[in-house]
């Protein structure tokens, strides 16, 4: 019995898709199932964040962990799930289309892949988790069927996110020429911690080939090519999801395979040297990449680059510490919350025309929708470091461990990289107040729905510095 309640979480998420994905077949209320459904998922994540102790176990041989570390990162995304389905819902309304059940199952058997992914402790269960999550996102990215450019979009991601789940398969067996049962994090591990690290070029192409397709899910550069072209034909709402949850999921799998893998204490300069060298590329890219877009949705594609740079230096400076921090944990929660405001605002603003939103759209929005404006520029501020929001607490914490390992170049290239990247952000203000609008606004009715999940992230953002900073550094975040 105490198997089922560890991979409970799990079962319930694949319910939840199968009733969202079946019931409407047998009722005309399409609404109220969505309705019903996100209403269980909030008593899932009520479960998850409170009843750890019962949740934490390992299973199928070790293959399968849930821990203090796992659960706050699946509850993180259950959160994140839970304000996009609302958000939806919200959009639909807007948009006076009828709700499609489908998205959101195909968004649940996504979310239930990253958590058997962040869960995983062995290289064929991490492939089976990451499968299952991207395969639903292929057909989320392509979603709206009567835009060539989602399709397109769908494509690309198909194409090159198959490419990547190839590279993990091709270093997984790699791994296991290497020596017998090499597909276990902790087989590996022994392996790492002895001389065959050295020695044994299987198990460094390998183990380089697995990471490298983590990579291209959390868009380090160079592994980042597929993302300004699916964040700008993709659905908005199919974005909002890339680019919070998935990474959350991402990022959580990302550190589990350095620490249970390789292990923090026996890293060795060198792997550190090369992480360092993608995350100043990603800084790099992220922040010219976005100089010169037009297009929001690609402008937040860099930005994602850029934002992915930073949790690497967290997670660099983690390894020199030899400790894993909070920084990186709370980084990526205060972006995520950022960009499902921000997307959920450009639906409310722009209804159906949120898909193709530029910078002169949002010329004017000042005027013509002042409480608009108000909330995206705090979003913006956030985003770029300005105290005392959110966005600050962040930089401030992967700088600050930086400075402690005294990795002063570092710490340079990241301010640097701000500062570029400030000059794009500050740009979308200075078109919403100072640039005349082209076209007269549209008056769009404002769901309910929608305000609740913008006033939440609004609201997270603000107050981050009263109370919100405090519990994220009591984070003991051991995977």
């Amino acid at each position: 019995m105490h198997n089922l309640n560890i991979i409970s979480p799990e079962i319930g998420l694949v319910s939840l898709a199968i009733f969202s994905a079946l019931f409407p077949l047998f009722t005309k209320h399409k609404m109220l199932v969505i309705k019903i459904t996100t209403s269980l998922l909030v008593a899932l994540t009520f479960i998850l964040l409170h009843c750890t102790s019962c949740l934490s176990g390992s299973i199928f041989d070790g293959s399968f962990v849930n821990n203090a570390y796992t659960l706050i990162f699946k509850g993180a995304i259950l959160v994140g799930s839970v304000l996009i389905i609302i958000s939806h819902i919200g959009h639909i309304k807007h948009t006076a289309k009828e709700i499609q059940t489908e998205f959101v199952a195909l968004f649940l058997l996504s979310i239930t892949g990253s958590f058997v992914a962040i869960s995983a402790r062995d290289l064929l269960v991490l492939f089976l988790g990451l499968e299952l999550q991207s395969l639903p996102a292929y057909i989320l990215a392509a979603f709206a069927t009567s835009k060539i450019k989602s399709s397109e979009a769908g494509l690309k991601y198909f194409i090159l996110g198959s490419l990547s789940s190839a590279i993990l398969l091709l270093g997984a067996s790699f791994m296991y020429a290497a020596g017998p049962k090499l597909l276990y994090y902790t087989k590996i591990s022994y392996y790492f911690a002895d001389y065959l690290m050295y020695n044994d070029l299987a198990l460094t192409i390998g183990f380089s080939f697995v990471l490298i397709a983590i990579m291209f899910k959390l868009s380090v550069a160079p592994f980042h090519m597929w993302t300004p072209d699916v964040y700008e034909g993709a659905p908005i709402m199919s974005v909002t999801i890339f680019s919070s949850v998935h990474k959350v999921a991402a990022l959580a799998v990302f550190v589990n395979l350095i620490t249970l893998v390789i292990g923090i204490d026996k890293l060795t300069d060198k792997f550190s040297s090369i992480l360092k060298v993608f995350a100043i590329l990603s800084l790099v890219v992220g922040a010219l990449g976005a100089i010169f877009q037009t297009s929001i949705k690609r402008l937040m594609a860099y930005s994602a680059i850029l934002n992915t740079g930073y949790l690497l230096l967290a997670i660099i400076a983690s390894m020199s510490l030899e400790v894993w921090r909070h920084s990186f944990f709370t980084y990526i929660a205060i972006y995520a919350v950022s960009v499902i405001a921000l997307f959920s605002l450009l639906a409310a603003t722009f209804g159906e025309k949120a898909d193709e939103v530029t910078m002169s759209d949002l010329a004017g929005l000042g005027k013509t929708k002042k409480t608009a404006a108000w909330c995206i520029s705090i979003v913006m501020f956030s985003m770029i470091g300005i105290p005392p929001l959110a966005g600050f607490f962040g930089k401030y914490y992967v700088l600050l461990d930086l400075v402690s390992i005294e990795e002063y170049n570092l710490v340079i290239v990241a301010i640097v990289a701000s500062l570029i990247a400030a000059y794009y952000y500050l740009k979308v203000i200075k078109s919403i107040y100072f640039d005349e609008p082209i076209t007269s606004a549209v008056k769009i009715p404002l769901s309910s729905e929608l305000i609740i999940v913008i006033a939440s992230c609004i609201v997270f953002l603000l107050c981050f510095i009263f109370g919100i900073a405090e519990y994220f550094n009591d984070l003991k975040l051991v995977p």
